[in-house]
């Protein structure tokens, strides 16, 4: 009898796996045209972030696709970043399944169900992020998810489908705070509700709250984890925008309509954009104007209006759960059209209309795999968008930007071996983070120990704190490096490198040449005073230039800081702790790893011998630091930990400081074991030179 019953369960699946053979096409389709590699800008920021494991609340970290990539690294593949990429595979392919079967429940069409499935599947955004390793499939789930619960309390409302989106809403948020529009659409639904059923109305609100707090509890814990390292309002700013704030709201509502615009016909270049309009009279015509409709269309606009006005080359990926409403809203106008072809039962009309779908759902691919060749060209209409002049040097951004098939990708990489080839031994290469800063020193260097030689830094073109080296600090390692006959490259004389060098004290002094990788690739070398022939000028203030002959304090700032590595850099008021710093404050490094360092420059004008006390602070969850002075290290392993805040001074005696530059660096090598993090805190130097009097005596 069990038998029996376990061969009819099996039948059964086997069946409604054949009837339902579409679920099986997605993961087809995006495995098929899965980037092999790396690709640029943020998808080496994720996969440090995926390898790190690193889970926090700021506003561009994405804790679930932080997780499940973890767990795809203990995949038998040695390609880190393919790995990372399959979790987009997997991801998006599971949000197209659900869609198709969301859309079968509804009409119990599955021709329906399978075209409206495709057309979200081939859409631009939709299958940008599910061939590379980026984090917006998962807000697409989390829509799909949504807009079941939705249909559901449509269709027949019981409050567990409220309870439901609301606990979907509070989870969605460790992955995206974006996704908190859902829970402002679940509060007018909730809101809805209660004046339905006011008898149980503190009830639901309650069961509400309840299910929002489960969800949310991921999110809510590790915020009061990053509380205990930045204190509430440092965690909060970070966690609400941080410096992202300042491209929010940018630009005219005339642009921003027009780039949505843009986008949506990008997303849907066929005649399922016509369907869109058609489907959502039907949807209203269908679903009235219920809590279900607006919640729809609460998240729908807060999700377009918010982002309409986000000044970023990626906003159709913010835009992605709006699209997604979209897809949904042309499945109405779809399964109107068949369903009128299958009463008019016209041949001739069927097959019109068969040709127009099936061009519909091909010609997307055809587009977006031109729009980098049409765009090269000035007199085109994509010329604006697809020059790639940012990058037509380096690597192809607008195809990449362009074309979600990412089947044979290797723009990266091949830039990537050409600067380990043919630069030499020791040099620097500025980058900026929308190029390859991060695939090629977050991955190649760091996961493979590609050229560890190299000093890669990226310049800061947002304008963010400590978001990579800002004008001062470029302009500082570009006058050492002119004035040392260092190698110096550039990836770029654009933007944002243009804008530094024009507003450089020496103009018309620094000058790059053309430096090959091959036929089609260069970069930029600085020609150095040697070079040029001529003298360097030593007598520009480069860095505090601090007088001789006396001990001296030097108290530690942001413009003493060449770079942070693996860390965030602040400076930290210290009032609430005692007076025993300098200037109430403290250079706080916080890292979540060994390896994190932090680096000073300093300038003297004469070689001198000096004992050196730095005073440090002490706290529950810092680390153990190594000090280096010009790549030389002078101190032994430093624990920090103290259960509270407190401070320490460490004598270095006998320390040889150069005429000119300087370069003071904490190295975080571990950490008590009873310490919480790898942080740092530094107040100050006491330099103590030694004088012809004091080295007679000694």
């Amino acid at each position: 009898m069990e038998r029996t019953s376990l061969l009819n369960k099996s039948s059964y699946f086997l069946s409604s796996a054949l009837f339902h053979f579409f679920i099986f096409i997605p993961l087809c389709f995006y495995l098929y045209t899965c980037a092999p590699t790396i690709g640029l800008g943020d998808t080496g920021l994720l996969v440090d972030g995926i390898k790190h494991f690193k889970i926090n609340t700021h506003v561009n970290n994405h804790n679930i696709t932080v997780i499940l990539g973890w767990l795809f690294q203990f995949l038998p593949i040695d390609n880190i970043a393919y790995k990372a990429n399959l979790v987009s595979v997997i991801v998006g392919s599971t949000t197209i399944a659900l869609f198709y079967l969301l859309i079968y429940k509804i009409f119990r069409s599955r021709l329906t169900a399978i075209l409206s499935a495709s057309f979200l599947m081939v859409s631009n955004s939709m299958w940008w992020h599910s061939t590379l390793s980026e984090v917006y499939a998962v807000n697409a789930l989390f829509m799909v998810i949504a807009l079941y619960l939705l249909y559901a309390m449509q269709n027949d409302y019981k409050d567990k489908y409220l309870y439901g989106l609301f606990f979907i809403a509070g989870l969605s948020i460790f992955n995206h705070v974006l996704m908190g529009a859902l829970a402002v659409g679940a509060a007018v639904a909730l809101f809805y509700r209660m004046i339905e059923n006011k008898k149980e109305c503190v009830k639901i609100f309650l069961f509400c709250s309840l299910f929002f707090l489960l969800g949310f509890m991921p999110y809510l814990l590790t915020f009061i984890k990053d509380i205990k390292i930045l204190g509430f309002w440092g965690a909060l700013e970070w966690a609400s925008g941080g410096d992202f704030k300042g491209i929010m709201f940018k630009g005219t509502l005339s642009y921003a309509l027009y780039d949505y615009a843009y986008l949506i016909f990008k997303q849907f270049p066929s005649a399922f954009l016509l369907l869109i309009p058609t489907g959502f009279y039907f949807l209203v015509k269908t679903w009235k104007v219920s809590k279900a409709f607006l919640a729809l269309m609460i998240i729908f606009v807060m999700i377009s209006w918010f982002f309409m006005f986000y000044q970023t080359w990626d906003k159709f990926a913010f835009l992605l759960p709006a699209f997604v409403i979209l897809v949904f809203f042309g499945t109405y106008g779809l399964h109107f059209v068949l369903d009128f072809l299958r009463k008019k039962k016209n041949i001739f009309l069927n097959a019109v209309v068969a040709v127009i779908l099936i061009v519909s759902l091909w010609f997307p691919s055809y587009l977006y795999a031109h729009l980098a060749k049409w765009g090269s060209n000035p007199g085109s209409m994509w010329f604006e968008k697809y020059n790639n002049t940012h990058s037509h040097n380096t690597h192809k951004t607008s195809e990449y930007i362009a074309n979600p098939n990412k089947r044979n990708y290797y723009d990266v990489e091949e830039f990537a071996d050409l600067i380990f080839e043919k630069i030499p031994h020791g040099a620097i290469l500025f980058d900026d983070d929308s190029r390859t800063f991060y695939p090629l020193a977050w991955y190649y260097q760091k996961y493979y120990q590609k050229r560890p030689d190299l000093r890669i830094e990226m310049v800061n073109s947002w304008g963010f704190d400590n978001w990579g080296a800002g004008e001062s600090g470029f302009v500082k390692a570009l006058r050492k490096a002119y004035e040392g006959d260092e190698d110096f490259f550039l990836v770029s004389l654009g933007h944002p490198f243009n804008t530094f060098l024009n507003n450089v004290k020496e103009k018309g002094r620094y000058k790059f040449k053309k430096f090959a990788l091959n036929d089609s690739r260069w970069i930029y070398k600085l020609i150095t005073a040697k070079e040029a022939g001529v003298l360097a000028d030593h007598t520009h203030n480069m860095w505090d230039e601090i007088g001789l002959g006396s001990p001296f304090t030097l108290d530690l700032k942001k413009s003493h800081i060449l770079y942070a590595r693996e860390g965030k850099v602040i400076e930290q008021a210290m009032n609430p702790y005692g007076e025993w710093w300098v200037s109430d404050d403290q250079i706080f490094f916080g890292t979540q790893n060994i390896g994190g360092e932090i680096g000073f420059l300093f300038r003297f004008p004469q070689f001198f011998e000096a004992d050196v006390e730095i005073k440090f602070t002490m706290a529950e969850d810092f680390g153990i630091v190594e000090i280096y002075l010009n790549n030389k290290v002078i101190s032994d392993p430093i624990d920090l930990y103290s259960p509270n805040v407190y401070f320490q001074k460490i004598t270095l005696k006998n320390i040889e400081m150069n005429k000119g530059n300087n370069i003071l660096v904490f190295k975080v090598v571990g950490k008590n074991y009873k310490s919480k993090a790898f942080n740092v805190g530094v107040d100050n130097l006491l330099i103590t030179p030694k004088t012809e009097e004091a080295e007679k005596e000694s």
